[in-house]
């Protein structure tokens, strides 16, 4: 996995996070020094239109307690690109040009030959990392 998604996909693994709420993941939604990530917004790709959004539901609002490990990880990803908490709006994770991400593009150009490098064959996908959260203890 290139490093600026690392971060991303041990998050997801660790949280259980859908695809969409960590696309649509901002600063503003982290709070590293208490190790909490509150999840309010979606971002989601509708006919070729990528939209942001309230999560659906008020179950799917929710603030999580993010492992010690991470935090770390999620600091260097965020130092790496330049973002600081001073710019709460600013997306967590984007695309290598900067963009928001879009799921058929990181799935065919990022996910897949990650997916093969590993050699975990043709049926894992993202959401899967969302199933490994199940059995991760709480911190």
């Amino acid at each position: 996995m290139p490093d600026q998604y690392r971060a991303m996909v041990y998050l997801t693994g660790a949280l259980g996070l859908r695809w969409s709420e960590v696309a649509g993941l901002r600063v503003g939604g982290l709070d590293l020094l208490r190790r909490k990530l509150t999840v309010t917004e979606t971002l989601a790709e509708v006919r070729g239109s990528l939209q942001f959004g309230d999560v659906k539901t008020k179950a799917a609002r929710r603030t999580l307690d993010i492992p010690p490990f991470l935090v770390g990880m999620l600091a260097e990803h965020l130092a790496t690109r330049g973002v600081t908490a001073e710019d709460p709006s600013a997306l967590v994770f984007v695309s290598a040009e900067g963009h928001p991400l879009r799921a058929s593009h990181f799935r065919t150009r990022t996910w897949a030959p990650a997916v093969k490098a590993a050699g975990l064959g043709d049926g894992f996908t993202f959401h899967h990392l969302r199933h490994t959260a199940v059995g991760f203890p709480s911190f």
